[in-house]
């Protein structure tokens, strides 16, 4: 991937889509890069239409806003990172979803910031070189 990306996580993408006041320090965050998604965001947004029953209309917007990310889809080199992602967080005592381990695997297999509002699941790995744009509250006083 060439110029400057970002990776929104599902909960900056959704906070855009809603148009949450929560987006608006993430609006000016992403100005100047071309924001992508992974495929997990996008699974775990097609996923709310079915849960949420939406009608076709809100489901048709969405989708519709969703074509305007590109996606990073899986392939080996994202699993490989996923497994080592998985394998440090268990020795750490780290307990995060298999989901937030696809993103920050993508972010750190293309070398590009992780937009997300989810501080507690990603802050470990920037010790492992994960680049966080994160306006959530600090967890404590020593959080980046």
């Amino acid at each position: 991937m060439t110029g400057k990306y970002i990776l929104l996580d599902t909960d900056v993408l959704s906070f855009l889509l809603r148009g949450d006041p929560q987006a608006k320090p993430y609006a000016r965050s992403i100005v100047g890069s071309f924001p992508v998604i992974t495929f997990q965001t996008r699974a775990e947004l097609l996923r709310w239409p079915l849960e949420r029953h939406w009608g076709k209309g809100r489901e048709a917007k969405m989708r519709q806003h969703l074509q305007s990310y590109p996606v990073i889809e899986s392939g080996p080199e994202l699993g490989q990172k996923w497994a080592e992602l998985r394998a440090v967080g268990r020795q750490l005592g780290r307990t995060v979803g298999d989901g937030d381990i696809w993103i920050a695997a993508a972010a750190l297999v293309y070398g590009i910031p992780l937009a997300t509002h989810n501080r507690r699941h990603f802050s470990w790995m920037v010790d492992l070189g994960l680049k966080l744009v994160c306006h959530a509250p600090p967890l404590n006083s020593l959080d980046p």
